[in-house]
């Protein structure tokens, strides 16, 4: 009977490890913390007809953007034919670029504050000033 009794409390036990871990309370996943890219373009100058102004309506384009600050990129990417693209950062406060923007165009930085949890809508302009 010993050895029966024996049998029972290491099968006991053996279950009491295989589901306790699965009792403990666990670690919140992390609320995701998105930006929502939209990428314009204005053209200025050029041959312009009379009637028509020097820096038309902005267009959506696709161009390669970069999310950080001070030299530390958290996201990149390029934004798709609709000038549009949604990345994953960091809550806190982020400067959105373009790498390699030409000498003629002239890109802003928006800065964002992404909050932790939501999705951050930013738009990037850049304008292209045609001799």
């Amino acid at each position: 009977m010993t050895y029966l009794r024996f049998i029972g409390v290491v099968v006991t036990a053996a279950a009491a490890l295989v589901l306790l871990p699965s009792c403990a309370p666990q670690a919140p996943v992390p609320a995701v913390t998105r930006l929502h890219i939209s990428t314009l373009q204005i053209i200025c100058g050029g041959r312009v007809l009379p009637g028509v102004p020097f820096c038309r309506t902005p267009t959506s384009v696709s161009r390669a953007v970069e999310v950080g600050t001070r030299g530390q990129v958290v996201a990149s990417g390029t934004t798709d034919s609709k000038g549009t693209l949604l990345v994953e950062v960091p809550a806190g406060t982020w400067v959105v670029t373009v790498p390699g923007a030409m000498v003629y165009e002239d890109c802003d930085r928006p800065v964002i504050t992404a909050v932790e949890g939501l999705t951050t809508r930013v738009t990037q302009t850049c304008i292209l000033n045609v001799p």
